[in-house]
């Protein structure tokens, strides 16, 4: 058969569509709601501040973004759940340092590797930690906390939501520069750690923003922040490092996909996550849960992400993380 040029030109036009239809799918995203899995339960900052991200994401497509917490062994169940989805921008997850020493607490058993087997999209936030208790406890500061652990070793403990989990590492890190000994319990999140504190099942947790309404409230007290100088607008609490024990431990949270996302894809989710970091509305509602905007590209974010794998198995080594 012969054919005529229009009917070559149609013939290339069609051709040029198969691999993939980047440029169809990209133009006509999102088109469906998207899943956001979340690695925590509700109730902590990180659902908190995701569920920020969901509202802003649907101003700025008209489409829902439906947040699925999916707790559970310091976020790898969300992660082995993640990496078989299919990579079509659908089905997105908070990206968080913890899956990074999560993985190397494990070995690697039946986790999902925290770089290979995903697509890092943009950093959106950082995330700031700090050490609570309850508003009536004996804890007044670390001083008190460091007299009661030295007088009573293995009987002061403290929450976290993993092992390996920088909620984790700053109580490590704090007892290590202490030179005393904490029992560290493990929780889903840190609403259940910090609620443990209030019900007197425990004596200190680590938390981060979704412990500010308890604050607010009276009902927990700040003894330390893991920054190395206050924060301007809670002033009154008082970081680890003046009070002697030099700590800094924040990290990067961002959002990311299954490995092998269209790259129009992601540029797209890129620049919505951009833009949403841009918006002094979305600035005011995360300083609400004390976590700072940050926005880091694609590639920013995958090269900061990348330098974290050796770090983290560095450190749950150190603190003889890993599981045997």
């Amino acid at each position: 058969m012969r054919l005529t040029k229009r009917d070559f030109i149609k013939v290339i036009g069609a051709s040029a569509l198969v691999p993939g239809m980047s440029h169809s799918q990209e133009a006509d995203y999102p088109n469906r709601p998207v899943t956001m899995i979340v690695p925590f339960p509700p109730g902590g900052a990180t659902d908190a501040t995701m569920r920020v991200i969901a509202e802003h994401f649907r101003k700025a497509t008209g489409q829902t973004m439906t947040i699925e917490n999916k707790p559970g062994g310091g976020t790898l169940v969300a992660m082995n759940y993640l990496k078989p989805q299919k990579p079509d921008g659908y089905t997105l997850a908070c990206m968080t340092r913890a899956q990074f020493a999560s993985y190397w607490v494990v070995g690697g058993k039946n986790a999902a590797h925290p770089f290979d087997d995903f697509t890092f999209i943009s950093a959106t936030h950082g995330s700031i930690f700090a050490l609570v208790t309850r508003a009536d406890s004996p804890y007044k500061s670390l001083a008190d906390v460091v007299a009661a652990a030295k007088a009573n070793p293995g009987k002061i403990s403290v929450g976290n939501i993993g092992a390996g989990t920088t909620h984790n590492l700053v109580a490590l890190e704090f007892a290590r520069l202490a030179k005393i000994e904490l029992i560290h319990a493990s929780f889903k999140g840190e609403g259940d750690s910090n609620n443990a504190v209030l019900g007197g099942h425990l004596d200190l947790s680590v938390s981060s923003g979704g412990v500010i309404p308890l604050i607010d409230s009276g009902k927990l007290r700040v003894l330390a922040v893991a920054l190395d100088q206050r924060l301007a607008k809670y002033p009154t609490w008082p970081t680890f490092t003046e009070q002697g024990y030099p700590m800094k431990m924040d990290t990067t949270v961002g959002v990311g996909g299954p490995k092998g996302m269209d790259p129009a894809i992601v540029a797209k989710l890129d620049g919505i996550f951009r833009t949403m970091t841009q918006s002094p509305e979305f600035a005011a509602s995360l300083e609400r849960l004390y976590q700072p905007v940050k926005y880091l590209n694609s590639e920013a974010f995958t090269n900061e992400l990348r330098q974290r794998v050796d770090t983290e198995k560095a450190l749950v080594e150190q603190y003889n993380l890993r599981q045997p």
